[in-house]
């Protein structure tokens, strides 16, 4: 009966900040409903939208409709693991401050990791949480069983701060997020955050769907960057929901000449 929803708020500027929340599928009355955590119906009849006393599963209070409050967002912490790959197949490394990879600045790797180095809550600290996400304007959560209860599970989701997000059912924490490398050139433009007009668009990231595929030896998460890019992407996840993830592979249009014409 568990229900997820990626939600975003619309802005004026590149970056668009986004959530990921959890509600179940209940009953009204005599109706199916949308469930929150205190047990009442989410959904304004009149709006049709999430009313704005509802609770979302993972807040702490009421976030109603808002979509930067509550939810997954607001349990992002300053210590987040965010993996990077090396551009090909394999292994995966851990981005590290002390180590930023090319085209990033220490400050910058802080920035993606989650710590609010230019002190956007205004609170006067440039070490605590950032506790945002971008928005998964057309990528939709997927489940990943890790066990047999209806808890053991981990909700994926991509983000358009170029991110995908591994998400713990049970209270909303993150597990892990991997960044591409080809996605490292946008984190700065996130950062710096410009308008946009007429003719510019938000900037998208991981933008698509993700499936999961199960053999005898993994398990698979394959999927695209829709408005993001180009490329097609298969992880492997960790045995366990901690784990550091894997490429498996990834296509890009100049893996040959079968895959010129890939894009959107």
């Amino acid at each position: 009966d568990q229900l997820y929803y990626g939600v975003f708020k619309p802005a004026q500027t590149k970056r668009w900040v986004g959530n990921l929340k959890r509600y179940r599928l209940g009953t009204a009355g005599t109706s199916d409903a949308i469930i929150d955590a205190t047990g009442a119906n989410a959904i304004d009849s009149a709006t049709t939208f999430f009313s704005t006393n509802a609770r979302s599963w993972w807040s702490s209070a009421v976030d109603g409709n808002n979509a930067d409050k509550g939810g997954a967002a607001s349990m992002q912490t300053a210590a987040r693991k965010v993996y990077i790959d090396g551009g090909s197949a394999g292994a995966m490394s851990l981005l590290d401050p002390a180590n930023p990879p090319a085209g990033m600045t220490e400050s910058l790797v802080k920035w993606v990791q989650g710590i609010d180095v230019d002190d956007d809550n205004g609170d006067g600290s440039s070490t605590d949480a950032r506790r945002t996400m971008g928005a998964p304007v057309h990528a939709q959560p997927t489940l990943v069983s890790y066990g047999n209860s209806d808890e053991d599970f981990v909700v994926f989701v991509g983000t358009n701060d170029g991110l995908l997000h591994s998400i713990n059912v049970n209270d909303g924490s993150e597990n892990w997020a991997w960044l591409p490398s080809d996605l490292i050139g946008i984190q700065s433009i996130l950062r710096s955050n410009p308008g946009v007009g007429a003719s510019a668009k938000p900037q998208y990231g991981l933008d698509g769907n993700w499936t999961v595929v199960r053999t005898a030896a993994e398990t698979l998460l394959v999927g695209g960057m829709r408005q993001g890019g180009s490329n097609i992407y298969a992880l492997k996840l960790p045995t366990t929901k901690s784990g550091a993830p894997e490429l498996k592979w990834v296509i890009k249009p100049s893996t040959s000449s079968n895959f010129a014409d890939l894009g959107y």
